[in-house]
């Protein structure tokens, strides 16, 4: 079975959306990042992503990737965006998956999807932290997180916060529990709805 349909088998067709959050009945959404100048706003968010995806994934040895990003018909058209990415010192393999859909506004959105060993976890969270803080290295576009063998899905939208998502309703709720004061308020009452108070 391909990548792609495995993922969608475990999270469904939204498994690749923006705001993934607001897909699910039991997601979770932390808050990242705090006010202020953009070197202190990395250095509080990216800490509490890592110790959240390392938490969330401790069972796994490989994660999949899938990077996407807006550009012309063909995904090569992203010359300077690839370069970005390869500066995270993440290489794509051979094996991948790799498709484009069309959106609304008749814009080009592109996929590559691919597993890699866990250890570039730290990579993958760098790059989307930094991309809207002018950080280098970063990633230009979306980077999603999946682990098939444990059924959790991570995205780090960017340094204001990340969504977890995990069918298994009390493997989510223990990292509910366990990362309560990272939750993010404003979606809080989302979240005590699905797993109650704590």
């Amino acid at each position: 079975m391909k990548l792609k349909d495995s993922i969608e088998k475990i999270f469904g067709k939204t498994a690749f959306d923006h705001g993934i959050f607001y897909n699910y009945d039991y997601g979770l959404r932390f808050e990242l990042s705090e006010s202020g100048d953009p070197i202190g706003m990395f250095t509080v968010a990216y800490p509490k992503a890592m110790e959240i995806a390392q938490e969330a994934l401790k069972n796994s040895s490989e994660i999949q990737i899938c990077w996407t990003f807006y550009g012309g018909g063909n995904h090569l058209s992203s010359l300077s965006a690839f370069k970005e990415f390869f500066d995270l010192g993440i290489k794509i393999p051979e094996d991948r998956e790799i498709w484009a859909e069309k959106d609304e506004e008749d814009l080009f959105r592109h996929f590559i999807l691919f597993t890699v060993p866990k250890k570039y976890l730290k990579n993958v969270i760098w790059g989307a932290l930094a991309q809207d803080l002018d950080i280098r290295p970063r990633v230009v576009g979306s980077l999603y997180i999946y682990c098939l063998t444990t059924e959790i899905l991570l995205h780090p939208y960017d340094d204001r916060g990340m969504d977890l998502i995990a069918p298994n309703k009390e493997y989510a709720k223990d990292l509910f529990i366990k990362f309560n004061h990272y939750l993010l308020d404003y979606d809080r009452a989302a979240m005590e709805s699905a797993y109650g108070r704590f």
